[in-house]
Order: C-alpha cells, then sequence, then structure tokens
C-alpha cells in the first residue's frame, strides 16, 4: 500500500464551516476590480504552512472534541495542541505550528482580537531551547564550494553526457552557487533566466513582491560561479529536460520545463552532502554557514552576518 499523504487530510478543502468559505475568500486573487484576498500578499510558501497548521489543529480538535467559541482559538485548547505536537516535534517546531495557526485566523479573520493568543506565543518563545545544535552541521563556504568543484568536475570527466549527468553537474553547481551567494531556497528555485538572472553580466535581480520581506534585490554574482552557471545552461540543462517539453526558463527546471517541486533543490543538496560527508546538511544552513564564516573570519564585519540571514 502506498504511503498515505497526511497533509492531504488538513487541506482547507477539508475543513468545516465556517472555516473552509473564510479561508477561500483569504486566498481569493484579485482582479481589476479587488485586490484579492489578504494570503496573496503573502509568499505561496507561507500561506501553505499556515493552512497545514490550521488544518491540523482542525483535526487535533475534531478527534479531541475541543470546541472554540468564536473564530479564534482558545488558550487552553492552543495548550493542548501544543502539548500534543510537543509528543511528536521538537520545540521550535512546536512553536513554529501554534505561531502558523495564528496567522492563519488572521488570514481568516483580520478583526480577530488575537492579542491572548500572541502573547501566549510570546511567552512560549521566550522559553523554547532548541534540541540539538546546529554547529557541528556547518561546512565552511570554501569546503562546500570544494565539494561542488569536485562532483562537476567529475561530471565533466564523463565521456558520455546523458541526464545522470547533468544532474551531477546541477547538483554541484547547485552547492557551490549556495556557497557563493546563500539566498533563500525560494529565491533560487523561482529564478528565471533572462528575468531574474543575465548570464551575460551575471546580474541578479528580484522584484520586492518576490522577497520575503517584501525588499527588492540587486547584485552581481561571483566571476567563478557566474562561468559555471554558463556552463551548467549551455551544456547539462537540456538533458534534464524532457523531450517536446515547454522550457519555462527557469536556472534549476523541473523535467517539465517548470519550477522544480518545492523539495527538490533541499533534497539534492542533503543527499549529495550526506553521502559525501556523511554530515546532515540542508539547505537552509548555506545561509547559516556563511553568517558563522563572516563571524569567525572577519568579525569586525559581522553586521554583514546579519544580511546574510
Amino acid at each position: 500500500m502506498g504511503r498515505v499523504n497526511r497533509h492531504n487530510n488538513w487541506k482547507h478543502t477539508n475543513w468545516q464551516e465556517p472555516w473552509h468559505s473564510a479561508w477561500k475568500v483569504a486566498i481569493k486573487k484579485g482582479d481589476a476590480f479587488s485586490e484579492g484576498g489578504p494570503a496573496t500578499k503573502l509568499a505561496e510558501r507561507s500561506v501553505w504552512n499556515d493552512e497545514m497548521a490550521f488544518g491540523r489543529y482542525l483535526e487535533y480538535s475534531a478527534l479531541h472534541g475541543l470546541s472554540d467559541i468564536g473564530p479564534t482559538p482558545s488558550l487552553d485548547n492552543l495548550r493542548a495542541f501544543a502539548h500534543h505536537l510537543g509528543a511528536r516535534l521538537a520545540p521550535y517546531s512546536v512553536l513554529a505550528h501554534l505561531s502558523q495557526v495564528v496567522a492563519a485566523v488572521r488570514l481568516m479573520y483580520p478583526a480577530a482580537d488575537l492579542n491572548d493568543a500572541n502573547s501566549a506565543i510570546q511567552r512560549f518563545a521566550s522559553a523554547v531551547r532548541p534540541v540539538r545544535s546546529i554547529e557541528d552541521r556547518l561546512w565552511s563556504p570554501i569546503d562546500l564550494i570544494t565539494i561542488g568543484r569536485t562532483i562537476m568536475a567529475e561530471a565533466d570527466a564523463e565521456p558520455e553526457k546523458d541526464r545522470d549527468v547533468g544532474r551531477r553537474f546541477f547538483t554541484g553547481a547547485l552547492i557551490m552557487a549556495g556557497a557563493l551567494c546563500p539566498l533563500r531556497h525560494r529565491n533560487w528555485r523561482m529564478m528565471r533566466v533572462g528575468e531574474h538572472l543575465d548570464l551575460e553580466t551575471g546580474r541578479v535581480i528580484f522584484k520586492a513582491a518576490e522577497m520575503k520581506r517584501k525588499k527588492g534585490m540587486e547584485f552581481q554574482l561571483p566571476v567563478e560561479l557566474l562561468l559555471v552557471l554558463r556552463r551548467f545552461v549551455d551544456t547539462y540543462r537540456a538533458l534534464l529536460l524532457n523531450p517536446g517539453i515547454l522550457d519555462e526558463g527557469y536556472l534549476w527546471p523541473a523535467r517539465t520545463g517548470g519550477i522544480t517541486h518545492r523539495n527538490a533543490l533541499g533534497i539534492a543538496v542533503r543527499t549529495t552532502m550526506f553521502k559525501r560527508t556523511k554530515s546532515k546538511f540542508n539547505f537552509h544552513l548555506f545561509r547559516h554557514s556563511a553568517a558563522t564564516f563572516i563571524y569567525e573570519t572577519t568579525p569586525e564585519r559581522t553586521r554583514m552576518a546579519s544580511g546574510v540571514l
């Protein structure tokens, strides 16, 4: 039997009223006559996280016979939900779920009084401690660049260039890109050649609406990375695409020519790094590694680390 994806149970299509209708209003796209629901102003991943967290809360409430008066979850119910999650998740994950539940309520009911819920979450946040350190999983950007170079050199050395070889070069280039330019995963994933990335000049531009903090960004790629990305696009990128598809121009494309699955880049980095180093390195750690490297090598430039993060 195939694995059951519990996320399907938490989608708003399975919610009871009035939450189902309220969420549909929150995510409704705008047109020439209306600006759309409040969820349309947020990143797609953030909205998905809020939906999943609130759906999980509703599932828990239904299984345990809990009920809320009005749209806002009661503090007793949130506390019970937190204890339930705490038996399965790390403390910071519990904090994230609680915050996302309240964020979902805010999207559906902008006028709801969430002061008590927010205060409770802030108290919880002040007491949360990580269950494990990430320090032993960080890699110097210099070492990451070396790993990326090695993987790409192995792909270049293969006499026959096929999809597997293209995938190896893809991963090596991605690791080097993450080390030299620790952008958020979402921005690497959405990057299109000709729209966000100019391969002639190496200029990268993101609009404010495409950034998490809604502030536009523009920068120049390091020359070494620009040369690598040019070689990837010219030699290897086409090997990754299925024949006859519509190529939408993404730098790191899916086989269908469109944007990759939200986990694809992270899985490529995580599995390759574990295979090469036995380290549980993930995509998010590129940014932490860069910030730590700045702090340790040039402490007088520590303020740069906040920009990285």
